[in-house]
């Protein structure tokens, strides 16, 4: 039962046989694919990364600032209390302009108990309240504050006799640009 019949041809799938055929360029670009999404995948984590840290070191160095600032308001207190004691409030003045003299500093202030500004760099303000100049609740007498208004910075610092309070410290400043220099 032999027949001379040809068995039925199956038409080839030619995407398959296409595929069979360009193995290699295929696999390259398959490759090629699976590679560039792991480097971009990479790539955004790393930027995650990189911006925490950033963050973190941000608020390091805003930490650092603070605490450098809170020394200098410290000791220019203690300063200006002295000479406030003494009476020598040309002294005080002095020392005023030339703290103003530094890069950055745009005012300094001394106000009295009553809130008062007794001494100023800027003459307008002399006998004017506190408040027209720097933000109130800052004159508390107990601790020195700072305030970040826009890129400018506000130090109170109270000044203290051994047993009662004297009045209080201003300054302001332009942090805009704060950097970190070498020598004075």
């Amino acid at each position: 039962m032999y027949t001379d019949q040809k068995p039925a041809t199956t038409k080839p799938n030619t995407l398959w046989a296409h595929l069979n055929a360009h193995k290699l360029p295929y696999f390259i670009a398959l490759l090629l694919l699976v590679a560039s999404i792991w480097l971009l995948m990479a790539r955004l984590t790393d930027a995650r990364k990189f911006e925490s840290e950033k963050k973190q070191m941000d608020e390091r160095l805003e930490t650092i600032a603070n605490n450098h600032l809170r020394l200098t308001a410290k000791t220019f207190s203690w300063a200006v209390r002295s000479a406030v004691m003494r009476g020598n409030y040309d002294q005080v003045r002095e020392y005023f302009h030339d703290f103003i003299r530094e890069e950055k500093i745009r005012s300094v202030a001394l106000s009295d108990l009553s809130g008062k500004i007794t001494i100023c760099t800027d003459l307008n303000f002399e006998g004017k309240p506190a408040s027209d100049l720097f933000p109130g609740g800052m004159a508390d007498g107990k601790e020195i504050y700072i305030i970040a208004q826009d890129k400018n910075r506000i130090v109170s610092t109270p000044i203290l006799s051994l047993n009662e309070p004297l009045g209080t410290l201003w300054w302001s400043f332009n942090a805009d640009s704060l950097r970190i220099v070498k020598g004075n």
